[in-house]
């Protein structure tokens, strides 16, 4: 798709050069005739291809997962003042489940504030 342009970007939509995209699948279907490809089965494959670019956003999509959690790892409410939170991205895959990012390393930068803990005791005084 990137050597024909293509892009399933809105704003990348139209940009396709016409002339190198008919040479490759002309290409394409000089090779399906080599291997001796059933026209039926061709066609059959190239709708369920069509149908599955059609419907791309209902293919793959991600949601954020945010977990809460106070200095002891415990579960808090977002609304309690020592909760710490982190935002994950979980994929998901039609017909394949779902998968969450593992952090593996993490940029300091990227973590929670610590808390300053004669704040933190300053509150329940």
């Amino acid at each position: 798709m990137k050597r024909g342009t293509l892009s399933l970007d809105r704003s990348q939509a139209g940009k396709a050069d016409e002339a190198s995209l008919h040479a490759e699948l002309d290409a394409v279907a000089r090779q399906l005739q080599v291997l001796g490809a059933d026209a039926g089965v061709l066609k059959a494959h190239l709708e369920v291809v069509a149908e599955r670019l059609g419907e791309a956003e209902r293919q793959v999509w991600s949601d954020q997962v945010e977990f809460c959690r106070d200095p002891m790892n415990i579960r808090q409410a977002p609304s309690d003042p020592s909760t710490r939170r982190v935002i994950l991205k979980e994929t998901h895959i039609a017909g394949a489940g779902s998968a969450v990012m593992l952090s593996v390393a993490i940029d300091p930068r990227d973590l929670p504030r610590r808390e300053d803990l004669f704040s933190a005791a300053q509150r329940y005084l």
